[in-house]
C-alpha cells in the first residue's frame, strides 16, 4: 500500500534563485555541524562495506517469475505467478513474467520498477569499484540483468521494428491488496496494463529505457541498448502523456504511482541514449524537453520515483548544480530538529537516502564536501546509531527491524498474524521513522512505518555505494565483508551468496569475510565510473591535461611538488581516491596491430571510460583500445590520445541541418570527423551531409 504522490513545485524563478542563495549559506553554516544522537545504549559497527552487500539481497526476495529458484538468493523463494506467462493482448500472447514485485505486496508496477533498476545502474556507473571492492558485482549485474530482461519481454515488436505498445503493469491494487499469501500460491492470470495512443504512458517507457541504456553503457548489453532505443522512439513519436490507466486502488480510495510529470524520465532516456550512442539528435531532444520545462520537468522536484529531473539535468549538461539544488530543496523540507533528517512521515527513510545520495554525487561531481557528514551521520542513525537503538535495515544488526509489512518473507496469512516461520528479509530498507525524533513501530501491518519497496532500496544501495567510496580507508567504516556468521546471526536462509571475488557460489560458501579490496571482482585499478559528468559537456574527461603524453611508457613514477594524485595512474604506480599506494599491481601501456592498451600486471584494463595517466586524461573504447584522433564525450583527443584541447564540442540544430562545433568557435567544414566512435562527413557549409 504505497501510492501516494508529493512534489515540490517552486512558484518562481526568482524564489528559486533566492531559496538556493539562501540553502546555500545555510548549508556551509550548518550541515556540517548536524551528527546522530549523542545518547544511545550501545555501539553500532559502521560498515558501509557489507551494508552495500547486504542491501543487494532484497532484490532477491521480490524477484518474479519462472526462474525465481534459479537466481534468487533466498532458498524461501520460488518460482511464482505463472499466469504472466501468457497474456493476451490484442491479438498478441505476450510473455509478460519475470521483473520484480512493487514493495511488500506482489503486483509489478511500471515506474517505480524502471526507477529502481535506472537508480541501481547510476550507482554502478558513477560507484563501479564499490561494487568491485566488496564482491557485488555480479550480484548487481544479475538484479539489472532481470530488470531489463522483463521489460524487454513486455515491449511489442511490429515487424518493421517500431514498438506496437508496452506493458508497464501487472495487476492492481484492487487485484492485489486484497490477498496476503506467498507469490508462489498466485499462478492464476493477473490484470495487465499496457500503452495505447490514448494512453502513451510517455513516463513508463521514458524510464525503462533509460533503464536500458544503462544495462549497455555498463555491462555492453546490445539487446537492452536496442530495446532502449525503440522504447524511445515510440516515446517521442505520440504525445507527451503520464499513464493514467490501473493507478486507482479502490480499496484504499486513492493512485498507486500516478506520476505528474513524464519530461524528466523523457529527458534522463533521451540523454542516457545520447551517452550510449553518440547520436545528437537525443541530446537535442534531451535540449528541447529541458529548454520549455516539458512534462513537469523541474529540478527542484523531490528526487524520487516521481521525478528525476536532477539528474536528468546533470547527465545532460554536465553541470552539477541541479543536484545540489534538489538535494538542498530535500534538506530544506525536512525537520531534523531530533537529529534525524525527515520530509515525509510516510516512507521517510526513502526521502533521506535519496537526499543523502544526491548530496555525495554532487560532493563527488564538484569535488565539495557539503554533504560528506550530514549523509554519513544520517546512515550511522539508519544502522541504529541513535537514541532508540534502532536499526531501520532488516537483518544488519541486533537491532534491526523484524518485522516488515512483506507478505512473502511473513510466512503468514494476514498483516496482522506474526508466523514463527517468517522469514528474515535481508538487506531491506524499510519505511522509517514518522517524525525527526524517531517515532517508529516495527509492525507487520504498520505500511508507513514497515513496508519495504523496490524504490526505498535503491537509494540505500546508491547511498551505501557513495558512502564506502567516501570513506573507504579513512577508519570511519570498518569495511569488512559479509561472514557466514552475519547471515546465521540475522537468521536469513541463503540458496546462495556471493564470495569476494564475485561469484556465486552454493548457501553461505562465499562469505568468507575478509576486508573490502581492489583485488576482489574481476576488475581493479581506476575508479571505474563514468568520471564527474556525463552528457552534452563530456563524461569525466576533465582534468588538468598537462604534461607529456605517457604513450608507449610508463614513466618514471615520480610526483611533482605540490600535486596530490587521486584515482590515477603515474609512472605505473596506481594511486587511489584518497592518495594512497596500496594497489600491488603495476600498469604500463601495451601496442599490437591494432592499437594502443593500458594493462596492469594483474591483467586488469581499462574499456569504455576515461583514465588518467601520467597526468593526462585518455579514453578506452569498448575493446579496451586507446581513442586518438576523434572527439569523446566533447573532447578532442589528440593523435596521441591525449585531451589536451580546451574546446568543448558538441552537435548543434539550426533547421537546416547537423552541424557540430565546439565552445572555441571552430566548426567541422569540409572534411570528416571521427566523433564517439563514429566517421561523419560535413560539407563546405558544415552541415553534416
Amino acid at each position: 500500500m504505497k501510492g501516494y504522490r508529493f512534489y515540490f513545485h517552486s512558484k518562481s524563478r526568482c524564489l528559486k534563485r533566492t531559496f538556493a542563495f539562501i540553502m546555500s549559506v545555510f548549508m556551509v553554516l550548518s550541515l556540517v555541524n548536524i551528527s546522530s544522537d549523542t545518547v544511545r545504549a550501545a555501539d553500532i559497527e559502521v560498515n558501509f562495506a557489507k551494508l552495500l552487500q547486504e542491501s543487494l539481497y532484497f532484490y532477491d526476495a521480490n524477484m518474479c517469475g519462472q526462474d525465481v529458484a534459479a537466481k534468487s538468493a533466498f532458498s524461501w523463494r520460488g518460482n511464482c505467478h505463472a499466469g504472466d506467462t501468457s497474456v493476451n493482448i490484442n491479438g498478441w500472447n505476450m510473455d509478460v513474467s519475470g521483473g520484480f514485485h512493487d514493495a511488500g505486496d506482489h503486483l509489478k508496477a511500471g515506474l517505480p520498477q524502471a526507477y529502481a533498476a535506472t537508480v541501481l545502474g547510476i550507482a554502478y556507473m558513477e560507484y563501479k569499484q564499490s561494487f568491485i571492492d566488496t564482491g557485488s558485482a555480479q550480484h548487481l549485474q544479475t538484479i539489472t540483468n532481470h530488470f531489463c530482461e522483463y521489460f524487454e519481454r513486455c515491449t511489442a515488436v511490429n515487424g518493421d521494428g517500431s514498438v506496437a505498445f508496452f506493458v508497464y503493469q501487472v495487476s492492481d491494487g484492487d487485484e492485489d491488496h486484497s490477498r496476503w499469501e506467498a507469490p508462489e500460491n498466485q499462478n492464476f492470470q493477473r490484470h495487465v496494463y499496457y500503452t495505447s495512443d490514448s494512453n502513451p504512458a510517455t513516463d513508463e517507457v521514458s524510464e525503462a529505457a533509460a533503464a536500458l541504456a544503462l544495462q549497455y553503457i555498463n555491462f555492453g548489453d546490445t539487446k537492452a541498448l536496442d530495446y532502449a532505443k525503440k522504447l524511445f522512439g515510440y516515446a517521442y513519436s505520440h504525445s507527451g502523456s503520464c499513464a493514467t490507466e490501473g493507478l486507482y486502488d479502490s480499496s484504499t480510495g486513492s493512485y498507486l504511482y500516478n506520476s505528474q510529470s513524464w519530461g524528466d524520465d523523457y529527458a534522463l532516456a533521451a540523454t542516457l541514449l545520447y551517452k550510449a550512442t553518440g547520436e545528437g539528435w537525443y541530446q537535442q531532444e534531451f535540449n528541447n524537453t529541458r529548454s520549455g520545462s516539458s512534462g513537469g520537468y523541474n529540478i527542484w522536484s523531490w528526487f524520487s520515483w516521481d521525478n528525476v529531473s536532477c539528474l536528468a539535468d546533470y547527465y545532460g549538461t554536465g553541470e552539477s548544480g541541479a543536484l545540489l539544488n534538489c538535494a538542498n530543496n530535500m534538506y530544506g523540507g525536512m525537520d531534523s530538529s531530533g537529529g534525524y533528517g525527515c520530509l515525509l512521515q510516510w516512507g521517510s527513510a526513502r526521502y533521506n537516502c535519496n537526499c543523502s545520495f544526491l548530496g555525495l554525487l554532487y560532493d563527488k561531481a564538484a569535488g565539495s564536501s557539503e554533504y560528506s557528514n550530514w549523509s554519513t551521520n544520517q546512515m550511522k542513525y539508519l544502522m541504529g546509531d541513535n537514541s532508540q537503538n534502532q536499526c531501520y535495515i532488516v537483518g544488519y544488526n541486533s537491532y534491526s527491524s523484524k518485522y516488515p509489512h512483506h507478505r512473502a518473507a511473513s510466512a503468514s496469512n494476514d498483516a496482522g498474524a506474526y508466523s514463527d516461520n517468517r522469514h528474515t528479509l535481508l538487506g531491506a530498507l524499510v519505511g522509517g521513522p514518522k517524525d525527526s525524533n524517531g517515532t517508529y513501530t516495527d509492525s507487520q501491518s504498520d505500511y508507513q512505518c514497515n513496508e519495504v519497496a523496490l524504490d526505498y532500496n535503491a537509494g540505500l544501495v546508491a547511498c551505501a555505494a557513495a558512502l564506502y567510496a567516501l570513506h573507504k580507508g579513512d577508519g570511519t567504516s570498518t569495511d569488512t565483508l559479509m561472514t557466514a556468521s552475519d547471515v546465521e546471526a540475522a537468521g536469513a536462509e541463503l540458496r546462495y551468496s556471493y564470495s569476494p571475488s564475485g561469484e556465486r557460489k552454493d548457501g553461505t560458501s562465499g562469505l568468507t569475510g575478509g576486508q573490502a579490496s581492489p583485488e576482489n571482482g574481476n576488475a581493479s585499478g581506476g575508479n571505474g565510473s563514468a568520471g564527474n559528468g556525463t552528457g552534452g559537456n563530456g563524461s569525466g574527461s576533465t582534468g588538468n591535461g598537462t604534461g607529456g603524453s605517457g604513450s608507449g611508457s610508463t614513466g618514471n613514477g615520480s610526483v611533482g611538488a605540490g600535486y596530490n594524485p587521486s584515482s590515477e595512474w603515474i609512472g605505473g604506480q596506481y594511486y587511489s581516491s584518497d592518495g594512497s599506494t596500496s594497489y600491488p599491481y603495476i600498469g604500463s601501456w601495451k601496442a599490437n596491430s591494432t592499437g594502443w592498451w593500458f594493462e596492469d600486471t594483474a591483467g586488469w584494463y581499462p574499456y569504455s571510460q576515461w583514465q588518467k595517466i601520467d597526468y593526462n586524461w585518455y579514453y578506452f573504447d569498448y575493446y579496451g583500445y586507446m581513442a586518438s584522433s576523434e572527439w569523446r564525450d566533447g573532447y578532442y583527443l589528440n593523435a596521441d590520445g591525449s585531451w589536451t584541447y580546451e574546446g568543448v564540442g558538441s552537435w548543434h540544430y539550426d533547421g537546416y541541418g547537423w552541424w557540430f562545433g565546439d565552445t572555441l568557435g571552430w566548426y567541422a567544414a569540409s572534411q570528416w570527423q571521427k566523433i564517439n566512435g563514429e566517421w561523419y562527413y560535413f560539407g563546405a557549409d558544415g552541415y553534416m551531409q
